[in-house]
């Protein structure tokens, strides 16, 4: 008589037969580029796991918040910038016994100069779940290594030119201003310009 696992083990099983991912996607150039691992590299590799152990993932966005403004480039266009920060929750079920299942979540970020902010985030959330959830090994550095480096530079680059050009219309900038801008993170940028965007009382 085969012995029915419960849910946790087939976890377990799922674990003992993948415990590492190899980077192999390309991303970038020069300076820029590096090796990733992309959210349907993670999914492929696990997927075929799971069904041979009886195990299926529900997935959903949760938490999510939405932002949209614009910004001008180093060319003086006006463009659309999107960002979206959400939580991805993963649902372990056991097929065997539906009533058997746990959940987990991870947070995540995406940045879209179009309508792709939504999906960055969900899937790289999405991976970082199934990532801790399996406890799988990818020589990921959390702390320092950002999937979208070059997008993220780029963004906070245009913001930093546009916080500029507002500081010189409304009178207040100056030369030392630019190490103290240059220093701004993107929350900051963002609110520095909406707040310079406000018309000047008086």
């Amino acid at each position: 008589m085969t012995t029915k696992l419960n849910v946790y083990q087939k976890v377990n099983k799922v674990m003992s037969e993948i415990s590492y991912l190899q980077k192999t996607a390309k991303v970038g150039s020069g300076s820029y580029g590096y090796t990733a691992l992309t959210h349907d590299h993670v999914t492929s590799s696990i997927q075929p796991l799971m069904v041979k152990y009886g195990l299926v993932a529900e997935t959903s966005m949760i938490n999510s918040v939405f932002n949209r403004y614009e910004v001008k480039t180093k060319k003086g266009d006006i463009q659309d910038r999107y960002d979206v920060q959400c939580d991805a929750k993963v649902t372990i079920v056991n097929i065997d016994e539906p009533t058997e299942r746990f959940s987990v979540t991870a947070s995540a970020q995406g940045f879209d100069p179009q309508d792709k902010a939504s999906g960055k985030a969900y899937s790289m959330a999405t991976k970082y779940a199934l990532l801790k959830l399996f406890m799988l090994a990818s020589g990921d550095d959390e702390e320092t290594r950002v999937e979208e480096t070059k997008a993220v530079n780029s963004i906070n680059d245009d913001l930093r030119i546009e916080l500029t050009e507002l500081l010189k219309a409304n009178g207040k900038y100056t030369p030392d201003l630019v190490k103290i801008i240059n220093s701004l993170d993107y929350k900051t940028l963002i609110t520095k310009i909406e707040k310079n965007k406000q018309p000047t009382k008086g």
